[in-house]
């Protein structure tokens, strides 16, 4: 249950309690937690506004060494990728690695690699309070789209990704629809 305070979270706890035995509900007690201050929850470390990937769930990424060959560092930029709602600017940050045509691995790319691991490990993502304004900001390249979600100064979340080729040879203000991803 949540609440704005503890007290309310407390009245919200006991209300539920109260409905278990007037609705004949029954909770499993081995897999209930009450009083957390964080819980990891479907790959989410979740805690008093703060979102983040679970760390044992991004771990293998982590401690993964560069890659050596083109299937590797396809993997490496598949695994990225999944992880790119967390990693503010990610098509700027992986696009040494997302661009490479010819496996050569240069200082570029471990400067990248490196980059994306730093940012992954800091990744987190504000809650949505109620009573702040939201400011949207969007932004656009030849090769990449993104955009920010705020208040407060203090980002809620944000999303980047490299533009397909269809997009790619489109004017700006062409309708991007019939391309697909």
């Amino acid at each position: 249950m949540t609440g704005a305070t503890l007290e309310e979270q407390d009245r919200n706890l006991k209300a539920l309690l109260d409905a278990e035995v007037s609705d004949m509900l029954t909770f499993n007690e081995e897999k209930s937690k009450i009083g957390l201050q964080q819980i990891d929850f479907l790959g989410y470390r979740v805690s008093h506004n703060v979102m983040k990937p679970d760390p044992e769930r991004h771990r293998p990424l982590l401690d993964m060494p560069p890659p050596r060959t083109p299937p590797e560092l396809k993997r490496v930029s598949g695994m990225f990728a999944y992880y790119s709602k967390w990693i503010e600017n990610f098509s700027f940050k992986a696009g040494p690695l997302l661009k490479q045509e010819l496996f050569r691995w240069m200082k570029t790319h471990l400067k990248s690699f490196d980059a994306l691991k730093t940012r992954l490990l800091r990744a987190s993502v504000g809650s949505i309070r109620d009573d702040l304004a939201f400011k949207a900001e969007s932004d656009a390249s030849d090769y990449a789209i993104a955009s920010v979600l705020s208040q407060g100064g203090r980002r809620v979340t944000f999303m980047s990704r490299t533009l397909n080729k269809c997009e790619k040879s489109l004017s700006h203000y062409r309708e991007r629809s019939h391309c697909h991803r």
